[in-house]
């Protein structure tokens, strides 16, 4: 993967995946909060360059789906990035109000490693 290489993280809350204790979703409406907050900060960023770029080479994307612990890791993690002015979109599910995945704009990787690499391969 070259440095330029143009990634979309998704990052989700481990404590809501299935088969765990608490508020737990099935598999496919776990996988449908992932989706939503891609397909939610692909709209919100169409408009990039990196977006475009993103869009443009369907057959190369790279989407890297990340973990955090719970709600507060999540929170954490949408502030740090704004604070680094990386664009995302945090998804909340309604009409619960939870906030269940993030998802950044499509991005050089470079540009957001520092303040994801810390996060694990969601398993």
């Amino acid at each position: 993967m070259t440095a330029n290489k143009i990634v979309q993280y998704v990052i989700m809350r481990k404590d809501l995946l299935p088969n765990k204790k608490s508020k737990a979703f099935s598999t496919g409406a776990f996988i449908a909060q992932a989706c939503h907050a891609a397909a939610a900060a692909l709209h919100r960023f169409s408009s990039t360059d990196p977006t475009t770029r993103f869009l443009n080479d369907l057959e190369n994307m790279t989407v890297c789906v990340l973990g955090v612990e719970d709600k507060i890791e999540l929170e954490s993690l949408a502030q740090t990035l704004a604070n680094g002015e990386i664009p995302f979109h945090l998804w909340i599910e309604k009409p619960e109000n939870i906030p269940t995945a993030l998802a950044t704009a499509p991005v050089e990787k470079q540009a957001v490693w520092e303040l994801v690499g810390h996060l694990k391969l969601l398993r």
